[in-house]
């Protein structure tokens, strides 16, 4: 029972990372490219999280500070969630 309460809680921290690039995304994109940005998160390759990024530095984000090293170790760790882990 440990197990699967430590997966689930991997695979919910993961689906929120998604969330908040795709929230980040949305948001870049602005009100006119909304539609259409919104029809790219179909599909299997919408979990990825490097297409991610590439959606995010698309649109206009930010990048994020260099000399920021724990922000940088946090995508490491997180880089790893796969949708299977549910």
């Amino acid at each position: 029972m440990e197990g699967a309460r430590n997966r689930a809680a991997v695979y919910l921290a993961g689906y929120c990372v998604e969330c908040l690039w795709k929230a980040l995304i949305v948001v870049r994109a602005g009100r006119e490219k909304k539609p259409e940005v919104l029809t790219l998160f179909r599909g299997t390759g919408a979990h990825n999280y490097d297409w991610l990024r590439s959606l995010y530095d698309r649109y206009g984000g930010q990048p994020p500070p260099k000399k920021d090293k724990e922000l940088a170790a946090a995508f490491v760790v997180v880089k790893s969630w796969r949708t299977d882990l549910r």
